[in-house]
């Protein structure tokens, strides 16, 4: 008998859990939905070579010479160097057996259900690769922030002294075309497309012959990560999340905006649950001026350190290893 992998498919116990004993489709309760508000800040543009971007940073510049009356000065010029980012192609199917679809009545909201869950995964692993991505290491892949900032130089990465592999980080941003900012390919568009796909048959891979005739939609994101400025970026790195000792502390904000471009201008921190918890608890008791509550974006009060807010990502982990 052929097998369509049904560990991977819609099944009927699965269905069935999704509708009250009227026959009714139940709303989900999107417990594994994440906050990852990087996605939101990123402002994207096309890439300029089709499945990567070419960047260039400039390494160094004139000084000017000294000189006497009547000396002749030598010409200067300043010297750059090229970065190509690679875009990442993600992409899944959601397929549904007719029959199954069929027999709960709302074959629409069934696939409309399930379409909502594809979107917030494909989101998630979007949000991880924006901070974790690595082309070294997989060469389909985009290289992440964090990525690019993975060893402490106590200027754009500061230690915060912990150790181990129960670690966390606080990630500062400057957003924006020539700064910090997402591409996607050439003659595409940024975000996740959707495409109906209707109903189709799907072959087993198993079997010659067999087939099975599914409701199929396809998901696709291609994105990628250009960072044009390298002093548009920073990290706290190390962090502990637990305990009294090696925790976040916002003064080093402050240590890693003023090494940023423009002093940190227009900045936006990045951080998991439990240190934004931290952190705005602080905010609450108004001790310092520099640590406040605003409405920034106009849809809620949030932290504000040295005048940048602080934004929730959860695609920051719980579970960094220690760098040095």
């Amino acid at each position: 008998m052929p097998t369509f992998n049904l560990n991977q498919d819609m099944t009927f116990l699965e269905v069935m859990k999704r509708f009250d004993p009227k026959g009714n489709l139940m709303m989900i309760a999107e417990v594994l939905r994440d906050n990852n508000a990087l996605l939101e800040d990123l402002p994207f543009r096309e890439a300029n070579d089709r499945i990567t971007h070419t960047s260039s940073v400039r390494v160094s510049q004139p000084a000017g010479r000294t000189r006497r009356y009547n000396q002749p000065v030598l010409p200067s010029a300043s010297s750059t160097e090229k970065n190509r980012d690679v875009i990442e192609m993600l992409e899944d199917y959601s397929d549904i057996d007719e029959l199954l679809a069929d027999q709960t009545g709302d074959v629409g909201g069934l696939r409309s259900s399930e379409d909502t869950a594809f979107v917030e995964g494909i989101s998630q692993t979007t949000g991880s690769r924006m901070m974790y991505g690595n082309n070294a290491v997989d060469p389909d892949q985009m290289t992440g922030i964090l990525t690019r900032l993975d060893a402490i130089d106590d200027e754009f990465v500061l230690d915060a002294g912990g150790s181990g592999s129960d670690l966390s980080s606080v990630v500062v941003v400057q957003p924006g075309i020539n700064q910090v900012y997402g591409v996607y390919p050439t003659g595409s568009q940024a975000g996740i497309q959707r495409k109906d796909l209707g109903l189709i048959p799907r072959w087993s891979a198993s079997t010659d012959g067999a087939r099975l005739m599914v409701y199929s939609t396809q998901f696709k994101a291609h994105f990628g990560l250009v960072v044009e400025n390298p002093k548009c970026i920073g990290a706290i790195r190390n962090i502990e999340t637990a305990g009294s000792s090696n925790l976040f502390n916002f003064e080093d904000i402050i240590d890693l905006k003023v090494v940023m471009k423009n002093g940190g201008k227009n900045a936006i921190i990045y951080t998991n649950r439990k240190i934004f918890a931290q952190i705005k608890k602080a905010a609450l008791n108004r001790t310092n001026v520099n640590l406040t509550m605003s409405n920034v974006f106009g849809d809620g009060e949030m932290p504000v350190i040295d005048g940048s807010p602080v934004r929730l990502m959860d695609a920051l982990t719980f579970t960094e290893d220690e760098i040095t």
